[in-house]
């Protein structure tokens, strides 16, 4: 596998205030790595560093081999980068089928759109029941898989998941992180964050522990569940609160 994102000696936070001290990952092509650490680890905050909606105070991000540190968030999803935030935002006022048109606004030919939205609407058979319905008339479920949906309709090379599991009933949970391993499959190379432990383990090829806003542990899921204290923080049978 061939390096996709290298994070290096990151620190970045909002308004002068600093959140991520000295962050350091990468992730490879067709991998799929997981984040986990409790509210306040600064697990959103990397994302939204490499999407570029927090401020970089030091350290770099490159994608692919380009500095991703002068760019805007536009030109960051032109590169190939795909953010699905938490909470399952998509627009309530648009259809589904609108929602999607708006995921692959990067693309110019309607060919490529056609192929992408078929890959969609076969992983989520639900948005096809759905195309004509506004966003804000799904359930929490439908909303998740739209908005993921969405950013797979960019033709994304990365996708950024910030807790997907959020506010979602087990089942759902399960129903979602089927598809996202499916997704794995197809080869997209996912980044998530995740309070779910359990289910980050499930899916994650590696798995990087954020504590106050730097990386603790790093490892494959089997290596850090021998971990005592991992187990013990993560893997108690209850989400990281």
């Amino acid at each position: 596998m061939s390096l996709l994102l290298e994070i290096t000696e990151l620190a970045a936070g909002y308004g002068g205030v600093s959140v991520l001290d000295g962050i350091s990952i990468r992730v490879d092509s067709a991998e799929t790595v997981g984040v986990i650490g409790a509210n306040g680890a600064g697990k959103t905050t990397l994302l939204k560093s490499i999407m570029g909606f927090a401020t970089v105070q030091g350290g770099g991000v490159a994608m692919d081999g380009a500095d991703l540190h002068t760019r805007p968030v536009h030109d960051r999803a032109r590169l190939g980068i795909a953010y699905v935030p938490e909470g399952a935002r998509v627009f309530g006022e648009l259809t589904v089928a609108e929602n999607l048109e708006v995921g692959g606004y990067t693309t110019k030919s309607r060919a490529v759109l056609q192929e992408r939205l078929d890959v969609v609407l076969d992983l989520f058979p639900v948005l096809r029941q759905r195309l004509s319905y506004k966003g804000n008339t799904l359930s929490g479920g439908q909303r998740q898989m739209l908005a993921v949906g969405r950013g797979l309709m960019a033709g994304a090379s990365l996708l950024l998941l910030d807790e997907p599991s959020l506010g979602l009933a087990p089942l759902i949970v399960d129903e979602l992180f089927a598809k996202l391993a499916s997704i794995r499959e197809l080869g997209t190379t996912i980044l998530f964050v995740e309070q779910n432990a359990a289910k980050a383990f499930e899916l994650a090829d590696r798995v990087y522990v954020m504590s106050a806003g730097r990386i603790h542990l790093e490892g494959t899921p089997a290596q850090l569940m021998e971990d005592p204290s991992v187990a013990a923080l993560y893997l108690g049978g209850e989400s990281v609160d």
